[in-house]
């Protein structure tokens, strides 16, 4: 068997067993769109305990309702999924530079003196241009995902393709040839985005 097909009939075993406790690595490597799709929707219904390592974000998203990070040593814990921790691990960031900026002029950053208040106004400005980039690099990780989606999508309608109970029925070529088209137009949109992003 490949190792896809592997990968289901080991999490087809563990379904079976009905488990309290799923312990996952990396668990839609291997699988094609249509089995991620399946996996995410059983595990959505799962009423027990899962703990899963995996570098698919939106996994992670869609699934996780608590974050752990091992660091030095230290195990801290985010109550919620993987944006949500990205997005406190930022306010965490800023938080300890304003500590640092206002150690080094030794009053508050709220304070009068002119060195304070422009260091205050760099930082203010230095935050939003973080915020500004956060947003576009969410929006190009969005939009690869997407590419990467209508991709595989556009792998399997080509296989379709070659089916004869497909290519035979002029109906189902043609709508399987049409999907393929407007995949096609809606990656190169895509993409354009994704190239003005990077400019």
């Amino acid at each position: 068997m490949s190792g896809g097909e592997k990968a289901r009939l080991v999490l087809s075993k563990l379904m079976m067993k009905e488990a309290n406790l799923l312990l996952f690595d990396e668990p839609t490597n291997h699988l094609d769109l249509d089995s991620k799709e399946v996996l995410e929707e059983a595990l959505l219904d799962y009423p027990g305990t899962m703990i899963f390592v995996s570098h698919d974000r939106y996994f992670l998203n869609r699934l996780s309702t608590r974050t752990l990070e091992f660091q030095d040593g230290q195990l801290d814990e985010y109550l919620g999924n993987y944006d949500y921790y990205i997005e406190k691990k930022t306010e965490e960031e800023e938080r300890v530079h304003l500590l640092e900026l206002e150690q080094e002029e030794h009053t508050p950053i709220t304070t009068e003196s002119n060195s304070s208040q422009v260091a205050k106004q760099d930082f203010i400005q230095g935050k939003e241009d973080k915020k500004e980039a956060r947003k576009r690099k969410r929006r190009i990780d969005a939009l690869e995902a997407e590419v990467e989606t209508l991709e595989e999508r556009n792998e399997a309608l080509q296989a379709e393709l070659l089916q004869p109970d497909v290519y035979e029925d002029y109906a189902k070529a043609t709508d399987v040839q049409n999907e393929l088209e407007r995949n096609e137009k809606m990656i190169e949109q895509l993409l354009d985005e994704w190239q003005e992003l990077q400019t």
